[in-house]
């Protein structure tokens, strides 16, 4: 149902505006005051230092990475080695002699030396990434906290402060001014939803006359368009659809034109009403 009370009473928009310049207001002071939380809590001695351990582990991994890249070249030439063996030595008669299924063993051995290295050359290297991450983020807050000027920001608090009291005041000056236009409209207002009500009721009415009307159309027999009209009959107090629409909706029409003459006085108090 519509708010003819917004509608109608300018003051509901200027009340709005308002409160909406005031919640503005309200958000902004809250990240400036977690500004000063950030400044007062932060501690740049410790985050300088907590970079400088993420880089040494950063120098470290490194390290690790080039051991275990020297440990794959290694462990690849003894494989091409023992392969080069086991094919110098091939001889289908042995294939299950001791010797070939030790050296068979260590090309396997060998193999999976290699692997495990590259998994954790893997997992080093996202652990340098997490590293580079925490580093950036660190960096990002020192760039904060040295661009926060704790001095503007209680500028910037005091200032909003006093708007804020500026608009509070202006609150309290229009609600007198909506309420008395609230208070002229009200009897007009209460007319209008009346009438809403009766419109949106008829409405349904018709809404469901047209459904028999219908139904009276899809009748194949007597018996069955008896039916419709019963049941019309039971419904609606009438078992003519086609009568109760037409009735209805010339009753519509009357409400209409009573709505509009209501709409006529609440814009007439609205521009009476400075």
């Amino acid at each position: 149902m519509k708010n003819y009370f917004r509608i109608f009473n300018p003051n509901y928009k200027y009340l709005d505006d308002i409160n909406f310049k005031i919640d503005s207001i309200l958000k902004h002071n809250s990240i400036l005051k977690s500004h000063l939380e950030f400044k007062k809590s932060f501690n740049l001695e410790n985050e300088i230092r907590n970079i400088s351990l993420l880089t040494n582990k950063i120098d470290s991994a490194d390290n690790e990475i080039k051991n275990l890249e020297s440990s794959i070249i290694i462990k690849t030439k003894m494989q091409v080695n023992t392969r080069s063996q086991i094919k110098s030595r091939f001889n289908p008669k042995y294939y299950l002699s001791k010797s070939q299924i030790s050296l068979r063993a260590e090309v396997k051995m060998l193999q999976n030396n290699i692997e495990n290295f590259y998994l954790e050359i893997e997992q080093i290297g996202k652990a340098k990434i997490e590293y580079f991450g925490s580093i950036t983020t660190i960096e990002s807050e020192i760039n904060r906290y040295n661009s926060l000027q704790i001095f503007k920001v209680k500028d910037d608090l005091s200032e909003n402060e006093l708007i804020i009291q500026k608009l509070k005041n202006g609150l309290d000056a229009i609600k007198p001014k909506k309420e008395k236009i609230d208070q002229l409209l009200d009897p007009t207002i209460k007319e209008l939803k009346r009438l809403d009500q009766d419109i949106e009721k008829t409405n349904e009415i018709i809404r469901i006359a047209e459904n028999y009307r219908r139904d009276l159309g899809n009748a194949t027999n007597t018996y069955e368009a008896r039916e419709v009209h019963q049941n019309c009959s039971a419904s609606l107090g009438n078992g003519n659809p086609d009568s109760i629409i037409t009735w209805k909706l010339k009753y519509r029409e009357q409400l209409y034109k009573q709505r509009d003459k209501y709409l006529v006085t609440a814009e007439k108090i609205r521009a009476d009403v400075p």
